[in-house]
């Protein structure tokens, strides 16, 4: 803004009422984004540890499952 005189009040709270909304949508979004991570790897780890190199094998056979999964998922 060019100046503080330019915009009306309720211009302005309307803006902050919208970003608000916004960051409260996005809210419960962002906790799976870092939990989801966490669930998977961390009983990973522990398989890694029990049965070496043999725990690897799922993570293998999943990668090339979950490439086509998610193309075919954008289409919906």
């Amino acid at each position: 803004m060019a100046s503080a005189g330019s915009a009306d009040t309720g211009w302005i709270l309307s803006l902050v009422a919208a970003d608000a909304r916004t960051v409260a949508e996005m809210h419960p979004m962002l906790i799976p984004l870092f939990g989801i991570p966490l669930n998977l790897d961390i009983p990973f780890i522990f398989l890694i540890f029990d049965f070496k190199w043999v725990a690897m094998i799922p993570l293998v056979v999943m990668i090339p499952v979950l490439i086509p999964n998610s193309l075919l998922m954008r289409e919906w």
